[in-house]
């Protein structure tokens, strides 16, 4: 886990094999993706989005980009080449521009401590459960195969999940967003798990409970000045 944090917006050729394959698999799937129209069709939308990405990772403009799934499921993930997906479904259950921020910027943070670089030895075992999960649904399980186990889909350990709530907390801080907004992301989803009756939404499929993340919001806004 000794993997320095994307200091500024990396290039493909700067990265070691291994994670360079990564970021093949990762943009591969970006264009099955587009191909096979799961895309939501509406740049304003897309762009509206990725302003606000922009304005949480500055000196990652370009680095990382926004897209919009066409699906009405509760979903988000992030993937290794800094591609950030989200999901109408989810879009439509939050109630403000802070909370849309929130679920970017911790996403956002999953990219930049290159977690999924770090989880890349878990890749067999982590896929399998994955998709037998059926964690990200549909045609695309099939066409994510051993990237689930390296993009935010299926989750990351404790550990990484609590880094990725510290700088998406400190980011929404530097972007003037209200970050106690963090907290009431996660009651919305998990008023959503109850009232569709699973135990946690598809989002936080293998993340630390719910209450946990709550707690955790929580916490470090108690902490900030």
């Amino acid at each position: 886990d000794n993997v320095e944090p994307f200091a500024t917006a990396p290039r493909a050729d700067q990265l070691d094999p291994e994670e360079a394959r990564v970021w093949t698999e990762a943009n591969d799937f970006d264009r099955a993706l587009r191909k096979q129209g799961y895309l939501l069709p509406d740049p304003a939308v897309a762009r509206y989005l990725q302003e606000i990405q922009d304005t949480l990772f500055p000196e990652f403009k370009g680095a990382m980009r926004v897209r919009v799934m066409n699906d009405t499921s509760v979903n988000a993930f992030a993937l290794p080449n800094g591609s950030l997906y989200i999901n109408m479904g989810l879009l439509a259950r939050l109630e403000n521009e802070a909370q849309i921020a929130t679920v970017l910027a911790h996403e956002g943070g999953h990219f930049v401590a290159r977690h999924g670089h770090q989880q890349r030895q878990n890749v067999k075992g982590a896929s399998a459960l994955a998709l037998s999960l059926g964690i990200v649904g549909g045609g695309i399980g099939s066409l994510l195969g051993s990237l689930a186990a390296v993009s935010s889909v299926y989750g990351y350990s404790r550990d990484h999940e609590r880094e990725a709530d510290r700088i998406s907390f400190q980011r929404l801080q530097q972007a003037g967003y209200d970050p106690r907004a963090g907290a009431k992301v996660f009651l919305v989803l998990d008023e959503e798990a109850k009232a569709e009756n699973f135990q946690q939404p598809v989002f936080f499929a293998s993340h630390p409970r719910m209450q946990e993340r709550i707690d955790s919001f929580a916490e470090l806004a108690a902490q900030a000045p």
